[in-house]
């Protein structure tokens, strides 16, 4: 328990700019050590009807908890509007989760599933979740110069094979992608997916690209990178019936327990993004151009089309080591920074992100001072670990959630 206790105080000191975390408020985090998370809450929302005291699914009958069901009501109602949805489903537990789940719905044996190559920015784990179903695997076309889908490309591998799934599942999503043009390629039977696991805070916050209005016809994501929540995932449906009979399927054999104490963080911080994700996407963006901007003063290189290094979140910083971007990385671990190392567009990279600085109350002051860090650490083999006393009083500085319900009211603009 102590070395536990020690570990979450080595975690307070750092910066953490890895684009897959965020923090949530202590709002929705209170209710994940809550009794309730030890009670089952089953089935959806619309089969609870604001009377019952308990739910019947297929013959098995349990306690219902007409709180928890009252609060998920509301939620999807707003995950419906922020999200332009006319269905959505909450239950599953994780983004991979949501991604087998999504694959074993709407495909069958033998489909043909196209997603983006890891290489390309896209998920480890895809490939292997399509072939472990029975679908086979494809890759679309990508354009490493562009950063973007290769629709050419693409026409060409579709009438060799044509897809029943299309599967954006970009993790190094720095512009938008061309989801209407991509739609009018696939046949008319082909669904589309957009993975939004990284984007699905800008989303909300209708700040980035809007996929259900473009062409999508599902839109899903895990909810604890720019989505503020906790390490859960939800899927959303353009057409009402299709995300009912999505729901169906998952009910009779995808989820069983929905981690009750998740769900509720997770009601939560939908009604948090509701109410506050505007000013909070804004100022997230505003802090990845400010960074980005600092960034390439201090000489680090950044992985741009057309000059441009981001519309999103995420930094990917291509260059200012002498030895390899797994050092660089790792001399930044030592530095009390946590960034990720990894290979997109087909070159070595650092992938940050601003989604966890902002959301403790960071502006473009802020951002400065750590481009500076960065780039004494990456530059500097010879630094490694000397950054760590002022990284750690600037984590010191910021200890609040902010855009939450803990603090609703704050303008980092001014720092």
């Amino acid at each position: 328990m102590l070395a536990l206790k020690q570990e979450e105080d080595v975690c307070a000191n750092f910066l953490h700019m890895t684009s897959y975390e965020n923090r949530m408020s202590r709002t929705a985090r209170q209710f994940l050590s809550a009794d309730l998370g030890n009670r089952y809450h089953l089935s959806t929302p619309e089969a609870y009807n604001g009377l019952d005291t308990s739910v019947l699914i297929g013959g098995f009958s349990c306690r219902a908890l007409p709180a928890i069901h009252n609060l998920e009501l509301q939620a999807t109602a707003a995950a419906c509007e922020m999200f332009d949805a006319s269905h959505a489903e909450l239950r599953l537990v994780s983004g991979v989760h949501a991604t087998l789940s999504t694959i074993a719905a709407l495909t069958q044996a033998g489909d043909a599933v196209y997603s983006i190559a890891p290489e390309d920015g896209g998920h480890f784990a895809t490939k292997q979740v399509a072939e472990s179903l029975g679908r086979t695997s494809h890759y679309i076309a990508w354009d490493n110069e562009r950063l973007n889908i290769d629709l050419g490309g693409c026409a060409k591998k579709f009438q060799d094979i044509s897809p029943s799934m299309v599967f954006l599942d970009h993790g190094t999503p720095l512009f938008n992608l061309p989801v209407r043009e991509l739609k009018a390629l696939l046949p008319k039977n082909c669904i589309l997916v957009y993975d939004a696991s990284h984007t699905l805070g800008l989303i909300a916050g209708r700040a980035f690209q809007r996929p259900l209005l473009e062409g999508a016809d599902v839109l899903q994501g895990n909810t604890h990178k720019t989505f503020p929540g906790p390490q859960k995932a939800m899927v959303l449906f353009k057409d009402r019936e299709v995300g009912r009979k999505y729901s169906n399927t998952v009910s009779m054999g995808l989820v069983s327990s929905q981690h009750t104490h998740h769900t509720i963080a997770l009601c939560i911080t939908i009604l948090e993004m509701q109410r506050y994700g505007k000013e909070y996407v804004q100022q997230m963006l505003t802090n990845a151009r400010s960074l980005g901007t600092e960034l390439v003063k201090s000489g680090i290189g950044l992985v741009t089309y057309q000059g441009v290094f981001t519309t999103s979140h995420e930094l990917l910083i291509s260059s200012g080591w002498e030895d390899s971007h797994l050092a660089a990385a790792d001399r930044l671990f030592r530095s009390n920074i946590s960034v990720n190392g990894r290979i997109a567009f087909s070159r070595p990279t650092l992938r940050v992100g601003v989604q966890e600085l902002t959301r403790r109350g960071m502006g473009m002051v802020e951002m400065k001072q750590i481009a500076s860090l960065l780039a004494t650490v990456i530059t500097n083999p010879s630094k490694t670990g000397q950054v760590a006393d002022q990284v750690k009083s600037l984590a010191a500085d910021f200890p609040d959630v902010h855009f939450s319900f803990d603090t609703p009211s704050y303008d980092a603009g001014q720092r």
